[in-house]
């Protein structure tokens, strides 16, 4: 072979070479491009829209992270809301610095440092000035306490006699919690100056300990109502990162723990866009109700709304409540 023939060979290598070594950068880089990537900002928005319409419940969502994606809390603080972030489970540095996980969260920042999925969480509270205090969880499913069953008790009543709920409660999270409580709290209707106001006229509470990820604990509360009159009763369970739940029952002492609400299907719904909450906001009417909850739990047991809708558990009367969705520019 001639040295003109082995340069050619030479250089047809190397073209070769440099060719192969463009091909592997150029589709390093572009193959980010062809991963659908989740809008992290939009789903942090939709998160805490959805807690805010269910105060002490969790809602969750998986996404795709990609190293160098970051959030700040400051960007999803409002006039209704303040923002933190915390981990969720051993999948998140609780820092940033030398972080060898996936992700890293402070209450400002939360940081991705890897290709991967982790679950994305929120969960809020209304404080005592009423702004919403709102943690987004990251890595796991957060605890989550949930009522799986409330034996109420049913029957006729006298005033001082101890009644008594059986309930069992269940950590719907992946991650265990602690230090929870199991609370009831027996508001009594009375008479002053002509209105009818409510009072606490009992209290007590069960310390449960812990409950583990995934798994159920089971107690009981009771309730003495000292006069003969009408009730409301708020059996409540909580725990640290854990949120909480509440049922409510009406008690007539000398009756049954009974409700005449009913919906009401022949007035129209009114719907409307609220421009505040940036949501479509529809009324949906009752009859029969005392409270506002009692309204909100009877379209509940009939409704069947798609995803996305959520009952709004802080606004509403007795005689309606408001359904929440999505709107697409303003539009309902």
């Amino acid at each position: 072979m001639g040295v003109e023939e082995t340069m050619n060979v030479f250089k047809l290598l190397v073209t070769a070479v440099l060719a192969g070594t463009a091909i592997y950068f150029i589709t390093g880089l572009m193959a980010p491009l062809f991963v659908p990537q989740t809008n992290l900002s939009k789903s942090v928005d939709e998160l805490l829209l959805e807690a805010q319409a269910q105060l002490g419940e969790n809602s969750s969502k998986e996404i795709n992270t990609y190293p160098d994606q970051t959030l700040n809390a400051r960007n999803y603080d409002n006039i209704t809301r303040n923002v933190a972030f915390t981990c969720a489970g051993s999948e998140c540095c609780p820092f940033l610095e030398n972080c060898t996980q996936n992700v890293g969260a402070t209450p400002e920042i939360i940081r991705f440092f890897k290709n991967g999925k982790t679950t994305l969480s929120a969960r809020c509270e209304k404080s005592e000035s009423e702004l919403h205090t709102c943690n987004v969880y990251v890595g796991k499913i957060p605890a989550q306490l949930k009522f799986m069953n409330v034996d109420a008790p049913v029957g006729t009543f006298q005033a001082g006699e101890t009644i008594t709920f059986n309930m069992v409660l269940f950590n719907t999270g992946e991650v265990d919690t602690t230090a929870v409580t199991a609370r009831i709290q027996v508001w009594e209707k009375q008479f002053e100056n002509g209105k009818e106001v409510e009072k606490i006229s009992y209290e007590n509470e069960n310390n449960l300990g812990s409950i583990s990820a995934r798994k159920t604990t089971s107690t009981s509360l009771s309730a003495i109502p000292s006069n003969q009159g009408s009730y409301r009763i708020i059996i409540r369970a909580s725990a640290e990162n854990a949120g909480y739940v509440e049922d409510e029952y009406l008690l007539n002492v000398g009756g049954e723990i009974i409700s005449t609400c009913a919906v009401d299907n022949d007035t129209p719904f009114e719907k409307k866009y609220d421009s505040f909450e940036n949501v479509c906001r529809e009324k949906r009417y009752c009859t029969g109700c005392g409270f506002a909850f009692e309204c909100r739990n009877a379209w509940e047991s009939v409704s069947t709304i798609p995803q996305g809708w959520y009952f709004d558990t802080q606004r509403g009367e007795s005689t309606f409540t408001y359904i929440l969705s999505p709107t697409t520019n303003g539009e309902c």
